[in-house]
C-alpha cells in the first residue's frame, strides 16, 4: 500500500512530481481498514458540500482517517499499530503535498467547485 500511494505522488518517470495520493491511499485505506475509509469518505462528501472544495474535503479526509482508525482501536476494534501509522504518515504528505492549495485557501484564491449552468 505504501508503495502504490508513494509511487502516485512521487513518480520517478515524471521526476517525483505526481499528485497529491488522495485517491490511491483512499483505496488502500478501503482495502486495509473499510471502516475507517467509510468514515473519512463521509467526511469527505460533507466537506465538499458545505465548502465546495475538492482541496479541502482530501485534506480534512485525510486527516480524519487516522483519527477515525485510532478512535476504532480504541473502542474495542483490532486495529493493528502499523496500520494506525500508516494512516497517519498518509495524513502528513497528503497534507504536505496539499501546501499551495491550503496557501490559496487561506488567501481566498483555490478554485471551487461548480457546477456547469445549462444552455438553454
Amino acid at each position: 500500500g505504501a508503495a502504490a500511494v508513494a509511487g502516485h505522488m512521487f513518480p520517478v518517470y515524471l521526476n517525483f512530481k505526481g499528485g497529491k495520493g488522495i485517491s490511491t491511499a483512499g483505496g488502500v485505506a478501503a482495502a486495509m481498514m473499510p471502516s475507517a475509509f467509510l468514515f473519512a469518505g463521509i467526511i469527505w462528501v460533507v466537506v465538499f458540500k458545505i465548502s465546495r472544495y475538492v482541496s479541502l474535503a482530501s485534506i480534512v479526509a485525510a486527516i480524519s482517517l487516522p483519527l477515525a482508525a485510532t478512535i476504532f482501536g480504541l473502542f474495542g476494534g483490532n486495529v493493528p499499530v502499523a496500520v494506525v501509522v500508516f494512516f497517519y504518515c498518509i495524513a502528513v504528505f497528503a497534507v504536505w503535498k496539499h501546501r499551495e492549495n491550503i496557501k490559496r485557501l487561506r488567501n481566498g484564491t483555490e478554485s471551487r467547485f461548480e457546477r456547469k449552468k445549462k444552455e438553454s
